[in-house]
């Protein structure tokens, strides 16, 4: 008797922790940037939780549905995204923003916008120092945090401008 309640007992001990990790694994995908979990119905819905959750972001003229430009620490950019539908709807999971400004004073404003969340950059390079040359900076910074890698950087091309990656790592 003893033998076969204790069989029960380790048998149902299994279960409650098999199923435990079953539940834990399947149910917590939660991504975030800058603190916004990026998820939601639609890709808008998403984007629109960065915007009216963070100072960083905003619409970019009359923007609601369909974006595909936005303000970024008062610049405008295009926005390009990788996504992941889930059961909970869809979460973004890379933000890449283009534009064709290539200032110091946008690669300066950018750069304070991303360091007053993610602290200073790990990595610093200015390819021909820090200043502006026929109008344009050439410069790279990258922040390698827990939660949210993020990369500004020049374009190399001839028309140049500037791009921000953003890769969401809080996966819990």
């Amino acid at each position: 008797m003893r033998r076969s309640n204790l069989i029960i007992l380790l048998l149902t001990a299994l279960c409650f922790v098999a199923c435990g990790k079953t539940n834990k694994n399947e149910a917590e995908v939660t991504l975030s940037l800058f603190g916004i979990i990026v998820q939601g119905n639609s890709q808008d819905e998403v984007i629109g939780k960065l915007i009216e959750q963070t100072d960083d972001f905003d619409y970019y003229d009359e923007e609601r549905t369909g974006i595909r430009r936005l303000l970024f620490c008062g610049v405008p950019f295009g926005i390009t995204f990788k996504s992941e539908e889930t059961n909970e709807g869809t979460t973004i999971t890379n933000i890449t923003l283009i534009t064709s400004h290539q200032s110091k004073a946008d690669f300066e404003a950018i750069k304070s916008g991303i360091s007053k969340r993610l602290g200073n950059p790990d990595i610093e390079n200015y390819e021909f120092g820090t200043d502006e040359i026929d109008g344009r900076f050439y410069g790279r910074c990258a922040w390698y945090k827990d939660k949210c890698e993020a990369t500004l950087r020049h374009l190399h091309s001839e028309e140049g401008g500037l791009v921000v990656l953003f890769e969401s790592l809080n996966i819990k």
